[in-house]
């Protein structure tokens, strides 16, 4: 067992990959059972279906994904997809905090990731929406001006669409974030604030993602409402 980066790479035993169809490059999810134990399986694929329910859900900002906005957001059979995704635990239905009242469905980020993953077209993987500019990260943070409206131009037609958002923080530096991350690792960062405020680092370790990525999250939030920052690297929701 050997420690990477805040987690763990387990090595398994052949006959017990062989056992469950597991081969290099195959991808898995984790589960945890009771209080000591961890459960890993191979991961299942989405049907068009379910990735058109999800990618339907996930243009809907997080605080507004209550029952009424969703339920006219699909279709009947969509709606349908959507009681099978839940079943499946790629879908919950949040009910604590701040959303009590009207509840919000928020994607789990295991099957985030394989809403979002790169397909493949004609032998070629599709390259990511912010790609051109910041390799295959989801987010890219700049701190000068004359580059920042360099960034901004080549990624206009993803910023119009609202596949990336762009906001400029209090330390005057451009956070440029795509949508599926800040729905995915959002999702993470209202849970955990539920539970009281927390410092930058402490959320980004409870969420598993990098400093940078979960601070350029927080500044999206910050600036829809939905977060406060009550002082430098502490937050709070809103």
């Amino acid at each position: 067992m050997a420690r990477i980066d805040k987690g763990l790479v387990l090595k398994l035993p052949a006959d017990m990959l062989q056992a469950v169809h597991l081969a290099e490059g195959d991808e898995v999810e984790f589960e945890l059972v009771g209080n000591s134990m961890i459960g890993i399986k191979k991961a299942e694929e989405l049907s068009s279906g379910e990735r058109a329910v999800l990618e339907k859900l996930g243009k809907i900002k997080f605080a507004d994904r209550n029952r009424e906005n969703v339920r006219n957001a699909l279709d009947e059979s969509e709606y349908k997809v959507l009681g099978g995704l839940m079943k499946r635990g790629a879908v919950s239905f949040y009910e604590g905090g701040k959303y009590k009242e009207k509840g919000v469905y928020s994607i789990s980020r295991n099957f985030y990731y394989y809403l979002t993953k790169p397909a493949e077209k004609s032998g070629e993987k599709r390259c990511g929406i912010v790609k051109k500019c910041m390799g295959n990260k989801s987010h890219m943070v700049v701190k000068d001006f004359n580059q920042a409206k360099d960034v901004l131009t080549q990624l206009e037609p993803e910023i119009a669409s609202g596949k990336i958002v762009v906001v400029r923080g209090f330390d005057k530096a451009f956070y440029i974030v795509a949508q599926e991350a800040v729905s995915d690792v959002g999702s993470c960062l209202f849970a955990a604030l539920e539970v009281g405020d927390m410092t930058l680092d402490e959320l980004g370790d409870k969420c598993g993602v990098e400093r940078e990525l979960c601070k350029s999250v927080l500044e999206v939030l910050r600036e829809s409402g939905d977060i406060i920052e009550k002082k430098k690297e502490l937050y709070s929701l809103a």
